[in-house]
């Protein structure tokens, strides 16, 4: 995001981003891992999502005016979102599924973990997607089909010697 989103985004939903929460979207560092909607990084979506909530509810309430959906997780149902009344830009997280759901009169209900800062939300999240890319990767090449079958002929080989069958 640059500064024109930002400009785009507190016109349409009429509020102004701390610099915390402007700092960290013009840096964008979630967008090309595995975590890019937990950190929305494309200002039509941002407005679009938040207005939706302010009109809608998020989990029965709507969304107060000073309260500001950052991001989404689409697996577990998990919204995330700050309070533009705290300049750190503390991050909140409210769930459908797990009782967090949305509670603007006291956000200690919507805390699976509550970041006490939106750079601790994004270490957080490309320390995560770190280890994800870490691990799928695969150090050893694919096996041919013929060593496949080799391998499979090899087990049973070995098991028919520890195990003989009985006459």
């Amino acid at each position: 995001m640059n500064t024109n989103d930002i400009a785009l985004i507190e016109k349409e939903l009429g509020i102004k981003l701390t610099q915390a929460y402007i700092d960290a979207a013009t840096k964008a560092s979630l967008a090309n891992t595995k975590f890019k909607d937990f950190f929305f990084d494309d200002a039509k979506k941002i407005i679009s999502t938040n207005k939706r909530l302010r009109e809608k509810g998020m989990y029965g309430k709507k969304l107060l005016e000073y309260h500001f959906v950052v991001g989404y997780r689409k697996d577990g149902g998990e919204y995330y979102f700050i309070d533009l009344l705290t300049e750190n830009g503390c991050v909140y997280l409210a769930n459908r599924t797990k009782g967090w759901a949305y509670s603007p009169d006291n956000l200690s209900n919507n805390d699976l973990k509550i970041y006490s800062s939106i750079d601790e939300y994004i270490k957080e999240r490309l320390f995560w997607a770190r280890r994800i890319e870490e691990s799928s990767r695969n150090d050893r090449p694919e096996y041919t089909e013929e060593e496949k079958q080799k391998m499979i002929a090899d087990f049973f080989a070995d098991m028919n010697k520890q195990f003989p069958r009985k006459k």
